[in-house]
């Protein structure tokens, strides 16, 4: 990959970086809705009406369930705040409490994390602020690099299980010059943001180049070459972590109205030694690996 550039030529006309920041900032984007979902790490208020003991505030551990105290654990992971009051009043009446009033909100989402991946300048998985947008978000990772292809693309996990997921394009131009409020995307917890390469004159992929996301040790970019499968990009990318639902990988490939998603069981292939199911890549290709929440 070509060295990072913290200006983008033709789409930011010669404006700087720190212009883009002081303007691009303030501006709200447009809602791409979904509840966003409790995750490990996150910080739980709690109120149980008229019981003190059992009020306060509690993180979720990293098995995806909240020690209220005294009370045995509770799994809120993958849940939104009412599904997760809703479990918490359910198992407090069942066990403790006579028809508890329970209260729970969010005291620090640190589980709200985005991965910003392909031609910026710092990939990685980037802190979501309130009102966090594409752009903002974008300019937290540098920008985007001389290489960079017009499309974004945000992949969303359609629910909390993140086994399959909802795609948006945006252009880089429009959303750098601001011509288009549109592009400039609400982002939320969960999200996928990559931008590709431009590829060269011939329209070949420019950086022959795949990459792996999600539950995985060392997201990021891979070097290609003839032959290499999902397995192998996974497994180049120190494997699946714990909490990984490979079974539900997804590959992206293409860009535009030829962009296709292919679903591979990739547990198969890792545990089953079902080598049928594993699927060889293509330069360009996004490997995702789901989290699944216990």
């Amino acid at each position: 990959m070509s060295a990072p550039r913290t200006r983008f030529g033709a789409a930011a006309s010669g404006i700087s970086w720190a212009v883009f920041a002081a303007i691009g900032l303030r501006i709200p984007g447009p809602a791409f809705a979904q509840h966003e979902v409790i995750g490990a790490g996150d910080v739980l208020k709690i109120e149980v009406f008229g019981e003190a003991d059992l009020s306060g505030t509690f993180s979720v551990r990293e098995d995806g369930k909240v020690k209220i105290n005294w009370v045995e654990p509770i799994a809120v992971a993958g849940k939104n705040v009412e599904s997760a009051q809703e479990e918490i009043r359910r198992y407090l009446d069942e066990k403790y409490v006579i028809n508890p009033k329970v209260s729970v909100s969010i005291a620090e989402y640190k589980s709200r994390t985005v991965s910003m991946m392909g031609e910026v300048t710092k990939p990685g998985l980037y802190r979501l602020e309130t009102n966090s947008t594409l752009l903002s978000v974008l300019l937290e990772a540098g920008g985007p690099t001389g290489r960079a292809a017009d499309e974004i693309v945000v992949l969303r996990p359609k629910d909390a299980s993140s086994q399959d997921y909802d795609t948006r394009s945006a252009s880089l131009q429009r959303l750098l010059s601001r011509a288009s409020p549109e592009d400039n995307l609400s982002l939320l917890a969960g999200d996928i943001v990559y931008i590709s390469s431009a590829g060269d004159t011939k329209g070949r992929e420019s950086a022959e180049t795949v990459y792996v996301l999600g539950a995985v040790k060392n997201s990021g970019s891979f070097a290609y070459r003839k032959g290499y499968t999902a397995l192998d990009a996974v497994i180049d990318a120190g494997g699946v972590t714990k909490y990984a639902s490979p079974n539900g990988t997804k590959i992206f490939r293409g860009r535009g109205e030829k962009r296709e998603t292919i679903s591979i069981r990739l547990g198969d292939v890792m545990t089953k030694g079902d080598r049928s199911k594993n699927v060889e890549l293509k330069a360009g290709d996004y490997v995702i690996v789901p989290q699944r929440f216990l």
